[in-house]
């Protein structure tokens, strides 16, 4: 019989706005780096999060960015909030 790796994963990691003094200088350089293409692509920036405890001994940085112009019209009867 073979012996496979497993990686576990958490189901409830910890979710929290990214601290840009806190955050790993390469992640902070790396997200400043792709803002002016997005920008220039129509996006918006609606926010950075650090994700922990999905794997072990590791963060996760997310950076969300949002276009609205590419977004459906909502339907007649609608709102957004």
């Amino acid at each position: 019989m073979l012996g496979l790796p497993t990686m576990r994963l958490n189901i409830d990691p910890s979710v929290s706005p990214l601290d840009p003094a806190s955050a790993p200088p390469d992640a902070i350089e790396y997200l400043a780096r792709c803002a002016p293409a997005f920008l220039a692509c129509g996006f918006e920036s609606a926010g950075a999060f650090s994700i922990v405890g999905v794997i072990p001994n590791s963060v996760m940085h997310l950076a969300l960015w949002v276009n609205r112009s590419a977004i459906l019209p909502w339907p007649a009867g609608c709102t957004t909030a």
